[in-house]
């Protein structure tokens, strides 16, 4: 389809092709091109989905008795910002959209803040653990060296208690 614009300066060519899978793909001027591009070009033209370029006989007079706010929808298509304003409402949907994802981000980063101070009390609490492990275990090497070097009573002394049957040295 090749559609001349209104100032008649340049003309605009769509093509559509469907495959045998049921996919559709739009050329704009020869370029690859989305549904939404199309649209655009076309919007300004009167021919957009809403465009009242082409009237039916029973059409004219629902323009005619349309009450403002619909006659106020063909009068901007007519004029070419119907698409401007289509392009508002979905910036504004995608701005709406990333402040109610900025608003989820903030829950989660006060939620992680928590978590992160109650993990550095568990870090601060398994380093003092770890330490008080190692002076343990370093005050256990000792005892049992301070057992070892110190003499202790001889087997004669505690024989008839402890039933020691070797011979004290």
């Amino acid at each position: 389809m090749e559609v001349e614009l209104r100032d008649g300066a340049r003309s605009v060519k769509v093509y559509r092709s469907l495959d045998r899978e049921g996919t559709t793909r739009l050329k704009l001027d020869g370029r690859n091109a989305r549904l939404l591009d199309v649209e655009d070009a076309l919007a300004g033209s009167g021919l957009g989905r809403s465009g009242v370029a082409i009237i039916g006989q029973g059409e004219v007079s629902q323009v005619l008795m349309a009450d403002p706010a619909k006659l106020l929808e063909y009068v901007a298509e007519a004029a070419g910002v119907a698409r401007l304003a289509g392009r508002r409402e979905q910036t504004s949907a995608r701005l709406d959209t990333a402040t109610q994802h900025l608003a989820r981000l903030q829950d989660v980063l006060v939620e992680l803040a928590a978590r992160g101070a109650a993990l550095e009390r568990e870090a601060k609490d398994a380093g003092r653990h770890a330490g008080l492990s190692a002076e343990q275990l370093a005050l256990r090497y000792t005892l049992a060296a301070a057992r070892v070097s110190t003499p202790g009573p001889s087997c004669a002394s505690w024989r008839s208690d402890a039933g020691c049957s070797r011979p004290p040295s």
